[in-house]
């Protein structure tokens, strides 16, 4: 693998590992969290290593987090009191991804058809309850 890696790269990497994908405000991009519960999430370095930033509300849950991360072969980029950047391999970043929450929702179209039927169903039913 080289070892400049381009914006386009990333983007690639993302969709082949089934990562979420997205821009942040300066333009670069990153995978960020589905849960939106804390700003998590993989970045693109410019090399053939993947950015992790984390961040925790306490000192305590960073160090729990942070150990997790190191314990999956992320090294220290910065590290702060509740939030840190880590780099990874690109051949670990998808269980990074795992951990965190970038990884995207990959339902098989069978079971997306079950749901759409049964939420189908339920807003009929709904709907039948309100004009009873």
């Amino acid at each position: 693998m080289k070892n400049k890696w381009t914006k386009k790269d990333y983007k690639e990497f993302c969709i082949k590992n089934g990562l979420r994908y997205a821009l942040e405000g300066g333009g670069n991009p990153i995978s960020p969290t589905k849960r939106r519960l804390y700003n998590d999430h993989l970045y693109w370095t410019g090399v053939n290593k993947i950015g992790v930033h984390i961040e925790r509300p306490t000192k305590a849950r960073y160090n729990n987090m942070k150990k997790k991360l190191l314990d999956l072969g992320c090294e220290i980029a910065q590290d702060g009191d509740s939030e840190g950047n880590f780099l990874v391999d690109t051949g670990k970043a998808r269980h990074i991804a795992i951990l965190i929450g970038a990884n995207k929702n990959n339902v098989s179209k069978e079971n997306r058809k079950k749901m759409k039927e049964r939420m189908q169903q339920r807003w009929a039913r709904i709907k039948g309850e309100i004009h009873a």
